[in-house]
């Protein structure tokens, strides 16, 4: 099955006061736009975006659209909970993305990322991708209240729209 329209939602991507800020993706995320359409939101902590916003316009280049969500979480406590408050922040891009007509999720970061972006895929029922980098799931999988949800979130990857 070709997939038409691609939402990638990642904050491993270059800012634009950070343009060699994970680069890796962005050349990933080009490669893949020479064969299906790409609409990218690069999630960004509220902390990052101080002195910044003005430079956070939706933009497109070399065939992939991005657009940048800033979150709000509380620093330091309540980590297991920074997936609700990425979802919460990702519903104001929604009409936009429903617009979009995303036929999948590719979901870059385990943590909090892919479990913001997978309850999104349900609200959507869209199936999700979730590619994981090393710290993402090494470090966070070690506690408790984050396994769980990234076991979940890959549960939902691996079944599709079943979960």
């Amino acid at each position: 099955m070709a997939l038409k329209n691609v939402l990638v939602i990642t904050n491993l991507y270059p800012y634009p006061w950070e343009p060699n800020r994970a680069v890796f993706n962005r050349q990933q995320f080009e490669k893949l736009a020479e064969i299906s359409n790409v609409k990218i939101i690069v999630l960004v902590p509220w902390t990052s975006v101080a002195g910044n916003t003005a430079r956070l316009k939706k933009t497109k280049k070399n065939n992939v659209e991005i657009d940048y969500c800033t979150y709000l979480y509380p620093p330091k406590i309540g980590r297991s909970l920074y997936p609700l408050f990425i979802f919460l922040s990702l519903l104001a891009h929604y009409r936009k993305i429903k617009l979009f007509r995303p036929d999948c999720m590719l979901l870059s970061w385990a943590f909090p990322d892919a479990v913001a972006g997978t309850l999104l895929a349900k609200l959507l029922k869209i199936p999700s991708i979730i590619k994981v980098h090393g710290s993402d799931i090494n470090v966070h999988a070690q506690i408790k209240e984050r396994r769980v949800q990234i076991k979940w979130a890959m549960q939902y990857a691996k079944s599709g729209l079943k979960a």
